[in-house]
């Protein structure tokens, strides 16, 4: 108990990482993102580093309009800095993304724990809806694997209504991860919960699932029995062949095109 929390987050701090992976790759493409550092500071006092990444055309070098944005809960282990190749394509759907680090990844202050990652994420929210007065039916919510059961938890708060809510590779919970990899551990020595299936069957907006097959560290029934759990409306994207960190790469465009279509369909490009 005393050590659970070593167990659980694997953070990479600054400078770990590619942190102007702009300014070294993907010169030719037409639209890339233009990113911007920003500081959150949560009502628990951490101070937490994002960046907020508009679709931009490089060649005439003028931002493009997008109706989405993308609230970005990514998972477990690194910082964000790895997740640019993703950035390049959410940008292209055109979506404005915001993607931050959990306290104590990269550039973020403090030290990680299920109610402090939980601060986080609604502060992100807080920054979108409130300082920049973005609607919150423009919003949709993506979580990866440690990031789904963040996501999971920002959209069951009573006053937050996403356009949408992506889980991809993600866990029923701490404790049923735990007994896949330590059967004989008592769950009642286990403090972080992150019960996503319990809270999932509140969760109204339109929902999307990603799993594979044959991820390696989060069994494929999780996924399923997250979507099981669901109400309407939602939809499940299986993927075969995949690990645990290369489903963009092994899915390719049929998964990319899952994803762009169903932004587009949480917040249609023409919405007012």
């Amino acid at each position: 108990m005393i050590f659970e929390n070593h167990f659980i987050y694997f953070p990479s701090k600054f400078s770990d990482g590619d942190w102007q992976p702009w300014h070294t790759h993907h010169d030719s493409l037409p639209i890339q993102p233009r990113i911007e550092d920003i500081f959150l500071t949560t009502s628990d006092g951490a101070r937490i580093h994002g960046w907020f990444c508009q679709p931009w055309d490089h060649r005439n070098q003028t931002p493009i309009d997008s109706q989405a944005v993308v609230l970005w809960s990514h998972r477990n282990a690194g910082n964000i800095t790895p997740r640019f190749e993703m950035i390049l394509e959410l940008v292209r759907i055109p979506a404005n993304v915001l993607i931050f680090d959990y306290r104590g990844y990269g550039r973020s202050e403090g030290k990680p724990s299920e109610a402090g990652i939980y601060h986080d994420a609604l502060t992100a929210w807080n920054v979108l809806v409130c300082d920049q007065d973005i609607d919150p039916t423009r919003i949709v919510l993506l979580g990866r694997s440690l990031g789904g059961a963040v996501a999971i938890e920002l959209a069951s708060h009573d006053k937050i209504t996403p356009a949408g809510l992506i889980i991809e590779s993600s866990f029923t919970s701490i404790p049923d991860m735990a007994a896949e990899i330590i059967p004989i551990l008592p769950r009642f020595l286990i403090r972080t919960q992150m019960n996503s299936i319990d809270k999932v069957g509140g969760l109204t907006t339109p929902k999307l699932f990603v799993h594979s097959e044959d991820d390696d560290l989060i069994p494929y029934h999780h996924g399923q029995r997250l979507f099981a759990a669901a109400p309407e409306p939602k939809q499940f994207y299986s993927l075969q062949g995949a690990g645990h960190n290369d489903t963009q790469w092994v899915g390719g465009q049929p998964y990319l095109h899952t994803i762009r279509q169903f932004i587009h369909r949480c917040v249609p490009p023409n919405k007012p």
